[in-house]
């Protein structure tokens, strides 16, 4: 007895102590612990729970708040209805009624970019496979579950693009109905008020239906979503509404997906597939049925062309998606292809059909069927495969499966060229069409494409930043192409160009790189000038004379692109013959460095220049840095690079539309030109040591630093600037200035006729002026204006020397002998002079003629303090000598004058035409007044005047006059003595 009550009190004890701890169990406080510690058991997540209370039959849980990588959900109450007891008894949960409201789910702080979101997860084929051998299967329970009812609403954030704000999406879930062999149904709404502020939606909203069948209380049998989506406002004022249904679904065979896409009661797309028992393999079919108008709302800024497109097909594939096989065909109706390219604005409707059939394992690719079909009112091309062919991704080879035919066969008829995008060096088609048939067919390693035919290509344009580099032009070529492990070359044997039936030229190019190489170009060709000039089929190329042009080149486009080659342009005109080799180096940043020897004309005339330089190119466009060395150049030759430095600069008229503003002749170039040349011809003169910098901009041509050596140690510097101005009458305007060194005069003018003596004699310095404007470079020449002032001191003029006593009639003969024989030796010239034993001198002559005698004595040669003349020079070179002033203490020459330019004739035996007035005073004045020569008339300066103006004609070089002297001699000729009166 006594140990059956020992035992009695043991178990008392025990029934005891599972009482109390049953009691804490149910203590709201230690609930909520236990809960607090479940959640931090859960590495990843962090939560916290406000309060955890579970009775028979009842769970509430109360602000709980749960984090993670990319979401937060924060959940003010939560209350399930569910049989506990049982639930732990039989594993099973069944959930009366659950229902949560006012709860958050943030998802604004997800990644947000693709490109984050797979850093923050790697994904092996393996996950990937297994995530696909069976939808359903993978989502079996841990317990048997029935759901009577749910009641959820709460709001979810999501952000919007760009991540810059976020729109707030209310969502409720109400049904119920879920166990074992039954259908569940629940009905889920979303709803948002501002979805973007960029695609300006107002509304959106989404409806569905899930249907869930389970085939056991722990696996899915069938689930099925029908949902619309609608949206309103921005791109969508007349709303929008898209329909989809998704089933997934367990069968015998493994499981089986469909989804299905539709707008209103149109389908656009559906995909079906299905999964093997094994789960190894998906197969299924897909079908397409699209058009412009499905995604216009989507895309209201962007003009789309129109396009119909249906298709169908099949494709199967292992789970981990290593093996894709894929399999099909298209129809499409394309129009308003202007939206692409306006090239294609004229090419109307047309029609495509395409087929395929291709696997892709590995990394190679095999292509079984392949066939393209493109028809319409213009272009057709087609393209079909020969046979099975297989391409590696890691090599580039493409190589032939079996024995049969293999390759492709292409041919296009009024193939737009405008399709072809990407061209090298900002260059695009705007028009023209190919024509041709050829085929790619592999070789070992590689593939060979071999023509049919040639490739014709008509109506060509081609342009370049907004310019027209090639203009309405034909071509056909004979294009080979090999590809090979040794690498790959394209030949072109020739390239033969025409316009409306007419040759321009043919280039032979080759094109190939070598495995480990750089990329080599070559080639060489020839074109008719002429015909290229008549047909204006290359407007950059306007500038370019000659007859013809022919050359070669080499390049190579690697880390250091470099171009060599030659060019030589004859012509029927020697003078207008050019020579070139040229070599060009591409730095890293896109500049280019160029050396050109070139030869400008041939034979004795000929100019050897070395053009050397730098082009580069940054945010304000292109800019040239040229320097022009050369020994003996000529200034006629140069003019042929006028052409060639416009084209440098992309000339702004070279491809202006009908209507705009042409720009100056040197186009939109900017840089510098600097000149060296030792020794420079222009005419029949030749300078020495030229040199000058030319700062070209947009808008004006500036020289600066000019430096001409006329004669040593004679020197001429100039300055000037050319300036353009779209909007103005008259572009372009000149203004330019030079000074020339003081040199002497008896340079210009030498003695000439055995005088002993120069004509003028000092030191003269010139200072020019030029200043124009004109509508193009001729007008401009034309109405430009260059003024000279030369201006001299201690000048000696002899120009007015003259003989007149042989002209005198021989009066008293004996006696002017006589007084011509004692004339002392120092005045050995002196006419009809004698002395008295006083020694003063005395005449035997007339006091007019005396007079005249004397004075020409004095006038052989004058000294001047001071003297100064301005010319202008007209645009057919005549020079108006505007100012004449030469200014002594005792005599003044003023006047006007001209020099008459002769083509041909240099400047100093050029006709000339003086007229001047000879001012005098003091002894000088008073032998014109005796010689009866002088007017009553003074100048400004107090000089009485001569009464007649004295005009000088010839040249610079030999000075006539012949007026000059006829004055002298009237005046110097005796007078009859006058009668004397008889006493009556």
């Amino acid at each position: 007895m006594k140990a059956f009550r020992l035992i009695l009190k043991g178990l008392g004890a025990v029934v005891l102590l599972a009482a109390i701890v049953v009691g804490l169990a149910f203590v709201p406080g230690i609930q909520t612990w236990c809960a607090q510690e479940a959640l931090s058991g859960h590495p990843g997540l962090q939560g916290t729970v406000g309060q955890f209370t579970a009775t028979w039959g009842t769970v509430e849980v109360t602000d709980l708040q749960l984090k993670t990588e990319g979401a937060a959900l924060t959940l003010p109450s939560l209350t399930a209805d569910l049989p506990v007891v049982a639930d732990l008894r039989s594993r099973t949960l069944r959930v009366h009624h659950l229902e949560a409201k006012g709860w958050t789910l943030d998802l604004t702080h997800r990644p947000g970019t693709l490109a984050e979101a797979e850093a923050t997860s790697s994904v092996s084929s393996q996950e990937v496979s297994t995530a696909f051998q069976g939808l359903l299967n993978q989502w079996a329970l841990p317990c048997d579950l029935a759901l009577d009812g749910v009641d959820l609403e709460g709001d979810v954030l999501v952000p919007s693009a760009g991540g810059k704000s976020h729109a707030r999406v209310h969502v409720t879930l109400r049904g119920g109905g879920l166990a074992a062999g039954h259908e569940g149904t629940f009905v889920l709404t979303a709803t948002s008020t501002v979805l973007d502020s960029q695609m300006q939606v107002t509304e959106l909203s989404a409806s569905g239906r899930l249907a869930v069948t389970l085939a056991t209380p722990r696996t899915f049998r069938r689930l099925d979503l029908t949902a619309e989506v609608s949206a309103k406002g921005g791109p969508f004022p007349a709303g929008l509404t898209l329909a989809t249904h998704a089933t997934a679904q367990a069968e015998s065979t493994g499981e089986s997906y469909a989804l299905a896409l539709s707008r209103g009661a149109t389908p656009l797309a559906r995909l079906a597939t299905a999964l093997t028992a094994n789960g190894s393999q998906l197969a299924g079919t897909w079908t397409v049925n699209l058009q412009d108008s499905d995604f216009a709302p989507f895309l209201p800024d962007h003009p789309l062309p129109g396009f119909q497109v249906a298709g169908t097909g099949r494709f199967d594939c292992d789970t981990a998606f290593s093996r894709v096989h894929a399999a099909g065909d298209l129809t499409a109706v394309l129009s308003r292809l202007d939206a692409l390219t306006p090239a294609l604005g004229n090419l109307g409707s047309v029609n495509l059909t395409a087929g395929f059939d291709a696997r892709h394992g590995g990394r190679l690719l095999r292509v079984e069927r392949l066939s393209i079909n493109l028809t319409g009112t213009g272009p057709t091309a087609a393209l079909r495969l020969l046979g099975p062919c297989q391409w590696d991704e890691r090599t580039g080879h493409l190589s032939p499966l079996g024995a049969t035919a293999n390759g492709m066969a292409v041919s296009l008829r009024r193939f737009p060229l405008g399709w072809i995008p990407g061209l090298p060096g900002g260059l695009a088609f705007t028009s023209g069409t190919v024509a041709g048939e050829f085929v790619l067919g592999a070789e070992p390693g590689g593939f060979v494409l071999q023509p049919s035919g040639p490739l014709r290509a008509t109506g060509v344009t081609l342009q370049q930043g907004g310019s027209t580099v090639v203009q309405n032009v034909d071509a056909t070529a004979d294009l080979v192409a090999h590809d090979s492990p040794a690498g790959w070359q394209v030949a072109a044997a020739p390239l033969r160009l025409t316009r409306r039936g007419q040759p321009l030229g043919e280039l032979t190019v080759q094109v190939a790189h070598p495995s480990g190489q750089d990329l080599a170009i070559s080639g060489k060709g020839h074109a008719d000038l002429r015909a290229v000039g008549t047909a204006d089929a290359f407007p950059g190329l306007r500038w370019l004379a000659g007859r013809s042009a022919s050359g070669e080149f080499t390049a190579t486009l690697g880390e250091a692109p470099s171009w060599s080659g030659k060019l030589a342009l004859p012509s029927d005109d020697p003078r207008d013959a050019v020579t070139a080799s040229f070599h060009f180096d591409v730095g890293s940043e896109g500049g280019v460095a160029f050396l050109v020897p070139l030869k400008l004309g041939s034979g004795e005339t000929a100019t050897d220049l070395s053009a050397e330089g730098k082009w580069s190119q940054d945010e304000n466009g292109p800019r040239l840095y040229l320097k022009l060395n050369g020994e003996n150049v000529r200034l006629e030759n140069l003019r042929l690079l006028a052409g060639p430095l416009a084209q440098a600069g992309h000339a702004a008229g070279t491809g202006a539309a009908a209507g705009s503003v042409p720009g100056p002749f040197w186009g939109d170039w900017v840089g510098t030109l600097q000149v060296a040349f030792d020794h420079l011809q222009a005419g029949t003169q030749t300078y020495g040591d030229v040199s000058a910098t030319f700062e070209v901009d947009h808008t004006s041509v500036r020289l600066e630093g000019g430096h001409v050596m006329l004669d040593a140690p004679r020197a001429a510097r100039l300055e000037g600037d050319l300036s353009f101005t779209a909007s103005a009458k008259t572009p372009y305007q000149l203004k330019a200035a030079a000074a020339i060194d003081p040199f002497k005069a008896a340079q210009f003018f030498p003695a000439t006729d055995g005088a002993a003596f120069p004509v003028i004699e000092g030191r003269i310095a010139i200072a020019a002026s030029a200043a124009g404007s004109g509508a193009d470079l001729p007008d401009l020449a034309r109405r430009t204006e260059t003024t000279f002032q030369l201006t001299s001191t201690d000048t000696i003029v002899r120009f007015l020397n003259t003989d007149v006593h042989e002209a005198i009639p021989q009066v008293e003969s004996s006696r002017m002998a006589d007084a011509v024989g004692t004339v002392g030796s120092a005045f050995g010239t002196l006419f009809g002079m004698n002395r008295d034993g006083r020694g003063a001198a005395k005449s035997l002559l007339q006091p007019n003629t005396d007079a005249v005698i004397d004075f020409t004595r004095d006038a052989a040669e004058l000294g001047f303090d001071t003297a100064t003349l301005i010319a202008v020079r007209d645009a057919a070179g005549n020079f108006h000598l505007t100012k004449i002033d030469l200014i002594a203490a005792r005599e003044r020459l003023t006047g006007t004058g001209q020099i008459t330019a002769v083509p041909g004739t240099a400047l100093r035996n050029s006709p000339l035409s003086l007229d001047l007035r000879f001012g005098a005073r003091g002894r000088i004045a008073r032998l014109l007044a005796t010689a009866g020569l002088l007017s009553d008339q003074k100048d400004e300066r107090g000089f009485s005047l001569l009464r007649e103006p004295v005009h000088l004609g010839g040249s610079l070089a030999a000075i006539d006059t012949s007026a000059w002297h006829r004055l002298l001699v009237q005046a110097a000729v005796p007078r009859a003595a006058p009668k004397k009166k008889k006493n009556p």
